[in-house]
């Protein structure tokens, strides 16, 4: 696991961005319009509690998306640089890891052509992946969890 936390860092740092997309948190998506967003100190608190200790203090934003096929929730964190954001994908994803909290079934998964860290949990899967300075976390209800994970690392780019 620590092979892998070291290679998905190194490739997150290296690969460049190609996007001036910084809308990360589009009104309709996927056939889900977003309902509720939280950014900033209201986003970092609720991390927070939901960890039940703090664990980001960076500039947070938070999309809930509900609609016909479903739902999912957007988080993000944005770093001053690419390798802040990598190094911390790669220290969540070490915490995460199979056997230390409740999440499962977790590996890195390629999706166009992004190394992408996928787990289990709660009733939906996980996806965790930096792009430039960004740190995104993505819960989604599963039967389409990786269409639409494709579609918006598309809308991404």
């Amino acid at each position: 696991m620590k092979k892998l936390f070291l290679i998905f860092c190194i490739a997150a740092a290296l690969l460049p961005g190609c996007s001036n997309n910084t809308d990360y948190l589009p009104e309709d998506f996927f056939g889900l319009k977003l309902t509720k967003t939280m950014s900033d100190d209201d986003a970092s608190r609720f991390v927070n509690k939901l960890h039940f200790k703090t664990v980001t203090s960076q500039n947070n934003k938070i999309g809930y998306y509900e609609g016909e096929p479903g739902s999912a929730i957007i988080y993000l964190t944005i770093y001053d640089d690419e390798e802040s954001a990598a190094s911390e994908a790669g220290r969540m994803i070490e915490k995460i890891s199979p056997g230390k909290t409740l999440f499962t079934d977790s590996e890195f998964i390629k999706i166009n052509d992004k190394t992408v860290y996928q787990c289990f949990g709660m009733g939906k899967s996980h996806f965790v992946f930096t792009k430039d300075s960004v740190l995104f976390w993505i819960s989604v209800d599963t039967y389409f969890a990786k269409r639409f994970l494709a579609d918006y690392l598309d809308y991404l780019s």
